[in-house]
């Protein structure tokens, strides 16, 4: 993916302390799973560090665990009346969300999902830093000739350069 950087390779410091961190996501942050936990822990390490952090999601997963609604969590409606992952958010509202909300930085979580790539391009546009954090490996992601085929479809390979910089929590997440 040309023009991506490592994030150890950037030339910038972190954003300053009471700096506002949009974390975007698909998945409504109280629902079960690995990008759900991690946005959780990673938003509570972040404002024990003195940061301001919201979440914007979709409300997919929502009601999966019924204690964790906290105040800083906005929802974007999907384009159409579905809520599945399948279904992208409403452009504009999303694009709206973050210039209302004036983010300091947008971190994406998950790259294979839409409104988390959405968010990097709506971001660019608004002229704010982005960075993309890459949760997983993408089904036979080895298999290089299927993945040419399937990345041609995939919105992915077109949404992610928006991102300044691409953060893997694996290294085989790092080599995809």
């Amino acid at each position: 993916m040309g023009g991506l950087k490592r994030v150890e390779d950037l030339e910038s410091s972190p954003p300053p302390r009471g700096s506002r961190i949009a974390m975007v996501m698909d998945f409504h942050p109280s629902s079960v799973g690995g990008v759900q936990s991690h946005v959780r822990d990673l938003t509570r390490l972040l404002q024990d560090l003195g940061y301001e952090v919201i979440i914007v999601s979709r409300a997919l997963g929502k009601g999966d665990v019924k204690d964790l609604e906290a105040e800083g969590h906005y929802i974007v409606k999907p384009l159409f009346p579905l809520e599945i992952i399948f279904v992208p958010p409403d452009p504009f509202d999303l694009k709206r969300e973050i210039k209302t909300l004036g983010p300091d930085i947008v971190h994406s979580h998950h790259i294979y999902t839409l409104t988390s790539l959405l968010a990097l391009k709506s971001a660019r546009d608004l002229g704010l830093p982005r960075v993309a954090t890459n949760h997983s490996i993408f089904l036979a992601y080895d298999k290089v000739a299927l993945w040419r085929i399937a990345s041609i479809v995939l919105p992915t390979r077109y949404l992610l350069p928006n991102a300044q910089a691409v953060i893997s929590v694996s290294s085989a997440a790092d080599r995809w």
